[in-house]
Parts: structure tokens; sequence; C-alpha cells
């Protein structure tokens, strides 16, 4: 049993901070603050999944240092960035609010492990960012917190990875399969949980999506392409 109570109170104990886009740091923070609250009211049921969360919210409400060697980088996609940002059915507005305040700032990523195994499209619609983790923008051992963006009409073949993953739906309703079940819609704030090795795929029908993701436990492996 996880004691997952008294995240907003641990987190009050550290500066509340202003909307805009002046500072990067104060805005990653702003990112960092709205990740517990969308954390906290996260339920889903299993002790692998608890076990996550608790991993997550220790971590992240401690105050976390910049990372200083943090570089800018763009991919294809990210041409759908505002477009899932400004969408009138984001789920999560104080998450959204947050990360507009940094996006051009932002070092996007794909997996090396999927090229030349994944079709071009496929590289040219999808790609992922740490916000906070190892490498990320804050800097934090343990975990790994980001995004995923998918583009329009695009297929995320089945993959799978040793790090447990969560993931929150902020924008546009995708398909997701996990294991040998069908796919099924997975609408903005929609949560969606993998454990370790277990195979997903997903796709998008017709708007980009942009998901909220962490991962715990082995997070120094890349996913692996399931073809």
């Amino acid at each position: 049993m996880f004691a997952l109570t008294g995240w907003s109170e641990r987190l009050s104990h550290t500066q509340k901070l202003p909307n805009g886009s002046g500072n990067l740091e104060r805005d990653a923070n702003r990112f960092r603050h709205s990740a517990v609250d969308v954390y906290t009211n996260t339920e889903l049921s299993g002790g692998s999944f608890f076990q996550h969360k608790s991993i997550l919210l220790n971590a992240l409400v401690n105050d976390l240092p910049l990372n200083p060697d943090y570089q800018t980088h763009t991919k294809p996609v990210c041409q759908y960035l505002e477009e899932c940002l400004k969408s009138p059915e984001v789920a999560f507005p104080e998450l959204t609010g947050a990360i507009a305040g940094f996006s051009g700032r932002l070092h996007w990523q794909i997996n090396q492990k999927y090229v030349g195994v994944f079709d071009d499209h496929f590289l040219q619609n999808e790609a992922f960012v740490e916000i906070i983790g190892p490498t990320g923008l804050l800097l934090a051992p343990s975990i790994r917190v980001g995004l995923l963006l998918l583009g329009k009409a695009m297929h995320y073949p089945s993959h799978a990875h040793e790090a447990t993953e969560l993931y929150r739906v902020v924008s546009g309703t995708g398909l997701w399969r996990q294991g040998k079940s069908g796919f099924s819609e997975a609408p903005p704030g929609k949560a969606l949980y993998h454990d370790v090795w277990e195979p997903h795929e997903m796709k998008t029908v017709g708007l980009p999506v942009l998901a909220l993701f962490s991962w715990t436990g082995a997070i120094s492996s890349e996913a692996t392409p399931m073809v």
C-alpha cells in the first residue's frame, strides 16, 4: 500500500509561480506544479500503477534544478503542437497553459531504435520531449515526464519498454491498443497505464494527439519495436 495523500500540501511549501512566459525556469515549474495536479487526480487500479504514481509524486513535489545544457530542437510533427494546445477540447487547461509558456524552447526527439524499422510517414509524424528527467529541462534522476505528439492519420506500431508508463491524453482523440486487446477510443483526459514490457500501439484518426507521459523504473532504456 502506498500513501498517496497530501501531495498538494507538500507542494504548497514551494513557491507558487505566476502565469507568463518571460522566464524559462518559472514556466518549467508551472508545468511541474500542473503535472502534480494531473497525477494526484489520476486513479487506476493495480499495485504497479500505485507504485508508479507514488514514485512520480515523491519526485515532482520537490524543487528541481534547471538543466543548463538543455537545447531547443524541433521535429516536423511540431507543426501540430499549437493546434493541440489551443484545442477547445483540451483536457488540462492549466497544463497546456504552462506548456505554451515554453513550447518554442523544447527539445523534441525520436527514438533512434525506430529508424529503419518504422516507415518515413511515422518518423515525420511522431516525436516526444522529456521535460522532467535525467536529460530534461528540469533535472530528475529517477523519473521521466514529458509529452508525446502524434500527427494526423498516423499509426504508431506496437512497441514495448522495460519502464512502466502512464499516459494522460491532453488533446485529440486517438485509438489505443494494449496487449492482445482491440483498439479502443482514448479521448482527452483518458488515463492509460502500461506495465513492464506490455506491448501497446496507437492510431490517430483525423486530429493530432498530444499526451502527457511519465516513466518510472528502467527509464534509461528506450522502447523496442515489436515488429
